[in-house]
This record gives structure tokens, sequence and C-alpha cells, in this order.
């Protein structure tokens, strides 16, 4: 989970390997699984968490400057 809403010069890359989770993107939730992928200019605020206390999620995630 990042801690809160950032946004930075780049490009950001992700990949869903296990679990769920949300990306918010300009105050727009994402619903992600395992299988998913996402990308978009930093430069716009974003957020991502797990939205399930129980269940670990993870992510290969890669930022581009």
């Amino acid at each position: 989970q990042t801690e809160e809403e950032d946004y930075h010069e780049g490009r950001e890359f992700g990949y869903v390997i296990s679990g769920k989770i949300e990306l918010w993107l300009d105050g727009t939730k994402y619903k992600l699984k395992e299988g998913d992928c996402f990308y978009y200019t930093a430069d716009k605020k974003h957020f991502i968490r797990n939205p399930d206390k129980k269940k670990k999620a993870m992510i290969l995630w890669i930022e581009i400057y």
C-alpha cells in the first residue's frame, strides 16, 4: 500500500501477481486482480491499496523516469 495520494514525473507500470488491489488515479478507483496489469503517467494523483486486510496481494511495480 502506498502511504497517500502522490504525483511526480515519470511513468508507472504494474502487474498483479496475486491477490486483489485498488488503484486510485485522479480520484477514480480501479479494482484489479491476479493477472491484471496497469500503466499510467505518474503526474496524476495515484494511490494503491490492498482492500482485503486478511489476504496478501503481490504486485510487480516499475517506475520509469
